[in-house]
């Protein structure tokens, strides 16, 4: 069974947050992320056991989950396994399964030219996103995503994503604990495939940000989805 480091980063606040990142990314896709925690952060996340690592790492505390895409299917097995160690959780662009079609479309794009393959994705990823938020993405973590991408982890991940749907059974005890939010202009995952989600998890709390795509986390209303928020 696979194993996930983690880091504290210290932001002197009171509660935590565990942040999850999509796929193809790293925690410093939320380093615009502004909110009144202090963060846990993955390093290289295997799938395989992440629910494990997770909760041996926080051990007795509590925390809110912040998943966007992939790793909102991170946070959402694991507040089916551990629910006592979640006090809420939000999920940022997801839905209930990924099909083959879709994931193995991408795995041949990443064989043929894999930098071609994840601009791709990445300009999809921000379509929709205000000029400021592209421009410090293009800047600052486009050109370190690319370099160290690992093609055995994105299709790994990729499969993962395929073979692991929600777990909707176990979830839906959890309804009151989850935040699902979409962009308005996601050209990754459309937001009525998100909000579709309303019918499964009718206790969930359903949210559509305009003027915003698949990072939807980087929209300014982002942070008042959360309960410690403070404002």
């Amino acid at each position: 069974m696979g194993h996930t480091e983690f880091t504290f980063i210290n932001r002197g606040r009171d509660s935590l947050a565990v942040l999850l990142p999509g796929w193809a990314t790293d925690w410093r896709i939320f380093d615009r992320l502004d909110i009144e925690y202090d963060y846990l952060v993955p390093g290289r996340i295997d799938p395989d056991g992440f629910s494990e690592s997770l909760e041996r790492c926080l051990g007795q505390k509590k925390a809110t989950l912040i998943g966007w895409s992939f790793g909102g299917v991170l946070g959402a097995r694991f507040l089916a396994r551990y629910p006592g160690s979640v006090s809420q959780a939000v999920f940022a662009s997801v839905k209930e399964r990924y099909p083959a079609a879709q994931t193995e479309k991408m795995k041949t794009y990443l064989a043929r030219n894999r930098g071609a393959a994840l601009k791709g994705f990445f300009r999809r990823c921000f379509r929709g996103h205000k000029a400021g938020d592209i421009h410090w993405f293009n800047t600052r973590l486009l050109d370190p995503y690319l370099k160290h991408a690992d093609p055995g982890e994105l299709t790994g991940q990729l499969d993962f994503l395929h073979q692991n749907p929600l777990p909707v059974d176990e979830l839906k005890r959890h309804g009151h604990k989850m935040t699902f939010v979409a962009g308005a202009e996601d050209a990754v995952i459309p937001p009525e495939e998100t909000l579709a989600l309303k019918r499964i998890f009718p206790k969930a709390r359903f949210v559509k940000l305009k003027n915003t795509g698949h990072a939807s986390f980087l929209d300014p209303g982002f942070k008042y989805l959360l309960d410690g928020h403070n404002g």
